[in-house]
């Protein structure tokens, strides 16, 4: 078992019934004829299947079981990044009053990436973390604001704020008419920033869409394993 594990099909009682399809399956046929056997399925990412107690996968776009590798655990990561958050958010992006929803969704994905990046957990040490992962995903997307002190406000205004009081804290304006991602602004010595969800969520895909193809590309033997070398390490493999 592997990765954000997440069993959609256990009942109240402990008990498993067979997996539903997923949305967009298409009725794809079950790799799998005998009951007992699918009933010891469970979803592990929108196109994957783990085969409890097995070395593999059902690939449910591809209609083939497959052994879980490196290539194959890369692929699983993405399809839970992109299917279970980013493209959700993409969605929201575009409905009126969503975007502290994909504030919250774009937000959380830079320390959890980041965490992969570094092959640690970044438990006990959770802000820093979360700084230098702003401060590579900014520096790349060309931000001039990029520094620590910005970032460690924007994790006690923003992150924190979201996950721990359930909304961003004093001097956070969002808005999706906004041009930059994120701006600070001090004032007369107060902090402030604007940000605008949609367009921080579409520097959080590109990143994460980078990271992963960078990390095909090394597994693939493409490519220096820096990345790949901490990516298992994170997943304890």
């Amino acid at each position: 078992m592997f990765m954000n594990k997440h069993n959609e099909e256990e009942s109240a009682s402990g008990s498993q019934r067979p997996a539903p399809e997923p949305s967009g399956s298409r009725g794809m046929p079950s790799p799998i004829s005998d009951v007992r056997a699918q009933q010891e399925r469970i979803w592990v990412s929108p196109n994957f299947q783990q085969v409890v107690g097995m070395n593999k996968v059902y690939d449910v776009m591809g209609r083939a079981e497959r052994e879980i590798d490196e290539i194959v655990r890369i692929e699983i990561l993405r399809d839970q990044v992109l299917g279970w958050f980013l493209d959700h958010a993409k969605t929201l992006a575009s409905e009126r009053h969503a975007g502290f929803v994909v504030l919250m969704i774009a937000v959380q994905y830079i320390e959890g990436n980041q965490q992969y990046r570094e092959g640690t957990d970044s438990l006990h040490h959770s802000e820093d973390f979360f700084k230098r992962g702003m401060m590579r995903t900014f520096k790349d997307a060309g931000s001039e604001q990029c520094n620590e002190e910005n970032y460690g406000w924007f994790y006690r205004k923003v992150r924190c704020g979201l996950f721990h009081d359930g909304m961003t804290r004093e001097g956070v304006q969002i808005s999706g008419a906004f041009s930059e991602a994120i701006h600070f602004n001090d004032m007369n010595g107060q902090r402030s920033v604007k940000v605008n969800p949609a367009r921080l969520l579409e520097i959080v895909r590109e990143d994460f869409n980078n990271y992963t193809d960078e990390l095909l590309k090394e597994a693939r033997g493409g490519a220096k394993a820096d990345l790949l070398v901490n990516f298992k390490k994170h997943l304890g493999i």
